[in-house]
C-alpha cells in the first residue's frame, strides 16, 4: 500500500488541470500516506529536521509536476535563499496562474480588436 501511494505521488503531474485540482490530488495522497509512515521516536530536535525534509521533499514533488508553463515561477522559488513551505508555494503558483489567466484575456481582446479593425479598416 505504501509503495502504491509513493507511486502515484511520484507520477502526479498537472497535465491539462487548474493547479486548485492538481494540488487537491497530491495532498489528498499526501494525507493518505501520513498515518502509514511510522517515524522512530525521536530525540530533541530530530522530529523538526525530519518535519523539514518532508516539508521539503513535498514542495518538489509539487514543482515537478508543474506544467511548463510555470517555469518562471518555479525558477524563481527554486532561486530563493530559503525556500517555502508548500502552502506558500501553492499560493505564489496560485497567484501566477490568475495573472496569467487576465494576461491571457488581455491578449485575446487585443488579438480581436486588432481583426476587428482590419475588418473595418
Amino acid at each position: 500500500m505504501i509503495y502504491q501511494l509513493y507511486r502515484k505521488i511520484s507520477l502526479i503531474v498537472q497535465e491539462n488541470v487548474s493547479v486548485l485540482a492538481y494540488f487537491t490530488r497530491l495532498k489528498t495522497l499526501w494525507h493518505e500516506l501520513g498515518p502509514m509512515e511510522t517515524l522512530p521516536l525521536c530525540t530533541y530536535g530530530t522530529s523538526k529536521a525530519i518535519d523539514e525534509i518532508n516539508s521539503r521533499n513535498k514542495l518538489m514533488q509539487f514543482l515537478m509536476g508543474l506544467n511548463d508553463a510555470y517555469s518562471p515561477i518555479r525558477d524563481q522559488i527554486l532561486g530563493m535563499d530559503l525556500l517555502p513551505f508548500v502552502n506558500k508555494t501553492y499560493s505564489m503558483v496560485l497567484k501566477f496562474e490568475s495573472q496569467k489567466e487576465v494576461l491571457g484575456n488581455i491578449s485575446s481582446n487585443m488579438d480581436s480588436l486588432v481583426l476587428l479593425n482590419k475588418v473595418h479598416g
